[in-house]
């Protein structure tokens, strides 16, 4: 397991600069392209999950998550990354693009 101490808003915003817009998507965590071998993700996507449940079991995700999120719970959700990845609800970070609205979520916590 990793040391998730690391993964802090600056680890994620560099992880997610890295990425090129094209390679985003809202709307689904993954959207395979197998003629091209290309594909998009959205945030969580680019994170290994493939299917909303996998939040459980991505350490990643979870602290992602964590930042944003909605549930006092504790309980991983992927609603808040969702929200601020297709520009859902009130959930309003300046950016045109899902990786600009990622980055600039994480940049408000720092």
């Amino acid at each position: 397991m990793e040391n998730l101490k690391k993964f802090t808003p600056e680890y994620f915003i560099d992880f997610y600069s890295k990425i090129p817009n094209e390679k985003w998507c809202t709307g689904a965590l993954y959207l395979p392209d197998y003629p091209n071998a290309n594909h998009q993700c959205c945030a969580l996507g680019h994170l290994g999950l493939r299917v909303f449940t996998d939040i459980f079991k991505n350490e990643k995700a979870k602290v992602l998550q964590s930042f944003f999120n909605e549930d006092k719970s504790g309980r991983p959700s992927c609603v808040p990354i969702v929200k601020i990845n297709d520009d859902i609800d009130n959930w309003h970070y300046e950016g045109d693009t899902p990786k600009e609205r990622i980055i600039n979520a994480l940049k408000s916590l720092i």
